[in-house]
């Protein structure tokens, strides 16, 4: 093998190098596409390819999140599936990762990763308050209401869940969002919720859910 073609070879290994290097740490600290998946299902899938890609549920229900109606398919290990019953599309899901800790996300996140971890793997985040849990809720920047919300363990902030939402996170949202004109929700909203005998006694009767403020 001639130098030159020797030198070019080595340069082109360090060229790759360099390309992998780099995109890697383009990826880490900030969230991606991929993040907003379950095992393949994502926002927007049907409610026919969740059930291709997890299997037939343990039972389904009918109820009212956030002022939408959804069909929430409930597998084992603590795996809910929202799809709006509008549309047909998954809308929300939601995992006990307590329960499948073998499950593991990007990065080698799964059951128990610690707050710094979380935090360089999917970027800085100030820890919220939403109904009673305390998260990491991260955006993907191109569809600014699907939300990414890691559930954190209230004592020392390890994973503990996930849930993946392009519902509104409160009955403030829903109202800001409506006034917007979101197409997104249009699309998800049922006038004619009434007529369809939704179940809400498992719901709560109260007032609006307010999403708290930051901790430290």
């Amino acid at each position: 093998m001639s130098k030159i073609r020797l030198l070019a070879l080595v340069l082109l290994g360090l060229l790759l190098w360099w390309l992998a290097g780099h995109g890697l740490a383009a990826a880490r600290g900030q969230v991606t596409a991929q993040d907003f998946a379950y095992r393949g299902v994502t926002l927007g899938s049907t409610e026919a390819q969740a059930i291709q890609i997890l299997g037939e549920p343990l039972y389904d229900k009918a109820v009212r999140r956030q002022g939408i109606a959804v069909k929430v398919l409930t597998y084992q290990d603590g795996v809910d599936v929202a799809v709006a019953l509008r549309s047909g599309q998954v809308v929300d899901i939601s995992a006990d990762l307590a329960r499948q800790k073998q499950f593991v996300l990007r990065d080698n996140v799964r059951y128990g990763a610690t707050s710094a971890w979380l935090q360089s793997v999917y970027g800085k985040q100030q820890r919220q308050w939403l109904e009673g849990e305390v998260y990491y809720i991260y955006t993907l920047p191109a569809k600014p209401y699907d939300r990414l919300l890691l559930v954190l363990d209230k004592n020392d902030y390890h994973l503990t869940a996930l849930r993946i939402t392009s519902l509104p996170l409160t009955e403030a949202e829903l109202d800001a969002r409506a006034e917007q004109g979101d197409d997104e929700l249009e699309v998800m909203t049922d006038a004619t919720l009434g007529d369809k005998q939704i179940d809400t006694s498992a719901l709560p009767q109260t007032g609006e859910v307010k999403l708290g403020g930051y901790l430290p």
